[in-house]
């Protein structure tokens, strides 16, 4: 199927510490899909975890060059002493749950080679965290996909007839305003 391939690649991405990856919506849809008896959880588990993981890994692996081509931001959230110190005093649990915290997620994937955890351990835990995390995830947006569905088409009249009212008050006030700000600014 092919949203299970483009969550595969979108999670690769993530998962190798490019933050800001906007992966969420896949996974809705995959909630409805689910919901509507088109694929199963597991196999929405599988590719996401599968992609997340693979993405760990090379993030591991490529790391020092991924983080060059990053925002600045993102590279000196955390500095590699400290990434250090946090494995050493949280062990593999840092893999686990940095995963769940996103400006930790990035520096605890590119510096995890360099603060000294090895390949083997590392890939490891980045698949239980990335098995859980995507587990979590996926579980949470298909059972609000489904409870969103209910009440859509319980309340769709209402939902649209609200929508459009607040989009025409909203409309009417920027209209109102605009001759306000001319007039400010000494237009006629």
């Amino acid at each position: 199927m092919l949203l299970h391939g483009l969550l595969f690649v979108v999670l690769l991405i993530e998962g190798v510490g490019v933050p800001g990856i906007p992966f969420e919506l896949l996974w809705v849809t995959e909630g409805l899909l689910i919901h509507a008896g088109k694929t199963t959880f597991w196999e929405a588990v599988l590719w996401g975890t599968l992609g997340n993981w693979i993405g760990n890994v090379l993030g591991y692996v490529f790391g020092h060059k991924i983080a060059a081509y990053l925002p600045e931001k993102a590279r000196n959230a955390i500095e590699l002493k400290d990434v250090k110190r946090w494995y050493e005093k949280y062990d593999f649990w840092v893999i686990i749950i940095s995963r769940w915290v996103g400006f930790l997620r990035t520096p605890f994937i590119l510096y995890a080679g360099a603060a000294g955890m090895s390949l083997r351990r590392y890939t490891v835990f980045s698949l239980i965290g990335a098995f859980l995390w995507v587990g979590v995830w996926q579980y949470g947006l298909w059972k609000s996909g489904e409870a969103f569905l209910k009440w859509w088409q319980q309340y769709q009249l209402w939902i649209i007839l609200g929508c459009v009212l607040i989009g025409a008050v909203s409309v009417a006030f920027m209209l109102r305003k605009k001759p306000a700000a001319r007039t400010a600014e000494g237009e006629p």
